[in-house]
């Protein structure tokens, strides 16, 4: 989960500052130990439950939208062995 919510977040980062771009990013050193690295998990479960929440309200759009981008990055975020680069980067 902490390699799913980092990729998450990672590639929505990326859409929003491009910087730098290059073809196979480090490694990134997971420490399932220390509790400031769930704070990705956190942050993804706070903006899924926000979005269930405006979706019951009848506001449906931002929340479709980030499920299908969700949906779409699923494949790469690691969850499933499909990807060959995942064995030198996350993303």
């Amino acid at each position: 989960m902490l390699i799913a919510s980092n990729g998450l977040l990672f590639y929505i980062s990326k859409m929003t500052w491009p910087h730098p771009l290059v073809f196979i990013y480090p490694r990134w050193d997971i420490a399932a130990a220390s509790a400031l690295s769930w704070w990705t998990v956190l942050a993804v479960i706070g903006i899924a439950s926000v979005c269930v929440w405006q979706f019951m309200r009848g506001k449906r759009g931002i929340p479709l939208a980030l499920a299908y981008f969700a949906g779409t990055v699923l494949p790469a975020l690691g969850l499933v062995a499909l990807v060959y680069p995942h064995r030198f980067s996350f993303v």
